[in-house]
């Protein structure tokens, strides 16, 4: 995703993070992070689906407050995740 305007410490900076927090406990993202310049960032979301990716997407509040200017979605296919070799993630 890239921000529309710095990502800062905002009213929304606050509920974006609780709203991640909540999204991890549920299983459904793992991991979130800006780039260190402000370009944009990575999420790697836990969706089965790609109508349930889009309304995860488009419940951040980054999002509904205009913060997001343009996202673009890919399938992630894990080669090595700590802690699971990596024939854990083929069929």
């Amino acid at each position: 995703m890239r921000s529309a305007r710095s990502w800062g410490r905002s009213a929304s900076s606050a509920s974006c993070s609780a709203y991640l927090a909540d999204l991890a406990r549920q299983g459904k993202i793992g991991l979130a992070g800006r780039f260190e310049d402000d370009s944009g960032s990575v999420f790697l979301y836990g969706a089965q689906t790609r109508e349930e990716l889009a309304e995860l997407m488009d419940n951040d509040p980054y999002m509904r407050e205009g913060v997001i200017a343009e996202r673009t979605v890919g399938a992630f296919v894990p080669g090595v995740t700590y802690g699971l070799p990596p024939e854990d993630h083929y069929d």
